[in-house]
């Protein structure tokens, strides 16, 4: 899925996809409809940010252009810039509380 409404067009991986929606079932399961709806406005807000400055966030250590921005205490979102096609793709949404060697994107 591709959305365009900054200087860079947000291309959502099929894994950014599934792991965001998992973590939204997650959220909805615990805490309820207020707080799925808090965080998706945050999530909003941060890919936003990025596609208008997609290096605004701090780079990963696992590979050029690929950048990492906390979105709440327990969630992550790791991104690539592909400034040539002037895209940021959405990698990985990551549960913070998950063991960090097992990420991989």
């Amino acid at each position: 899925m591709a959305v365009k409404g900054g200087a860079y067009t947000v291309v959502w991986s099929p894994r950014a996809l599934h792991t965001y929606e998992t973590i939204l079932h997650y959220i909805a399961d615990k805490f309820g409809q207020a707080e799925i709806l808090k965080f998706i406005k945050r999530t909003v807000t941060v890919i936003e940010y990025a596609a208008y400055d997609p290096n605004m966030f701090r780079l990963s250590e696992k590979g050029k252009n690929k950048h990492i921005v906390v979105i709440t205490r327990q969630t992550t979102l790791y991104y690539r810039v592909k400034p040539r096609r002037k895209e940021i793709e959405l990698l990985l949404f990551w549960d913070t509380r998950m063991n960090p060697s097992k990420i991989k994107y």
